[in-house]
């Protein structure tokens, strides 16, 4: 795992989300450029989680988009261009 500055509270409590044994969802949301989509690309395996970013359109949109688009990755790169969004993470039991 990349090493992470300052960040021991949000890897144990995603950790203990992704190790509950059952599926759970996580929002994590925030400012731009502090580190969320990195911290949930190093924290979690790629294949016990779905990462979607929510874009700044409708609920509507965002809905059709998590549901049967292309938009929803398992593991996404990491971009320092990412526009201001919402994450939203679930873990995979």
């Amino acid at each position: 795992m990349t090493q992470l500055v300052d960040r021991h509270d949000e890897v144990r409590e995603l950790s203990a989300l992704a190790d509950a044994g059952r599926p759970k969802l996580a929002l994590l949301y925030g400012r731009r450029r502090v580190g969320k989509t990195f911290l949930l690309t190093n924290i979690w395996p790629a294949e016990r989680a779905l990462y979607f970013t929510a874009s700044a359109t409708t609920p509507e949109q965002n809905r059709r988009h998590l549901v049967g688009s292309d938009r929803v990755h398992p593991r996404p790169a990491y971009s320092a261009s990412l526009s201001p969004s919402t994450a939203v993470a679930g873990s995979r039991a």
